[in-house]
């Protein structure tokens, strides 16, 4: 028996009503018809041949067999908007928007004059910044881009070091006046031996 040809449309809607829980949401999320995000699930289901949603009263629930599914159509969605801006990008102008996660660290100390400068080079670019230590999924389409400390290991993520960060310990003069200087650097929960000058 030939497996069924489905259409990307029927999968991309399958993927919104798993993002949104509803097919209302599926349809706000892609800007369709409630109606046609319905018959898209409905087609997707008999081109596969089984249920792929629970009504219940909180929502669609994904069933066993949507759940297995997954992994595959994340990857179809990362797959086609990969397609998209490829086809579409004019690769002598650097523009558009990109999604940019970073830890606090990174994206309220160090990033920001990175950024600025980029803007003032590439005007048409449009940064979108959301600093959190929430380890966002790439491959959720959460975010364009990762700046993180540590190493992603999401298979599907192409990883690049781009630099060292330097960190020191500071205190204020009054605090080293109190207290002294410390005479060594103790792991986190052990009690800070101070010297005396």
């Amino acid at each position: 028996m030939n497996a069924p040809q489905l259409q990307w449309e029927t999968q991309r809607a399958f993927l919104a009503v798993l993002r949104t829980g509803s097919l209302s949401g599926a349809a706000r999320l892609l800007g369709i018809a409630q109606a046609t995000a319905r018959r898209r699930i409905e087609a997707l289901e008999q081109s596969v041949g089984v249920s792929l949603f629970i009504r219940s009263p909180a929502g669609l629930l994904p069933t066993d067999t949507a759940k297995d599914l997954i992994s595959h159509v994340e990857a179809m969605a990362v797959a086609a908007n990969a397609f998209n801006r490829a086809a579409s990008a004019d690769t002598t102008l650097a523009g558009g928007t990109v999604r940019l996660t970073s830890g606090k660290l990174l994206g309220v100390e160090v990033l920001p004059p990175m950024l600025r400068s980029l803007r003032r080079d590439h005007p048409q670019l449009a940064i979108e910044l959301s600093v959190s230590n929430r380890l966002q999924a790439l491959a959720r389409q959460e975010a364009d881009v990762a700046v993180r400390i540590r190493r992603p290991v999401e298979s599907t993520v192409v990883a690049r070091k781009v630099g060292d960060l330097q960190v020191g310990l500071y205190a204020a003069p009054e605090l080293l006046a109190e207290q002294g200087t410390p005479d060594t650097v103790a792991p986190p929960g052990t009690p800070t031996r101070w010297a005396r000058h």
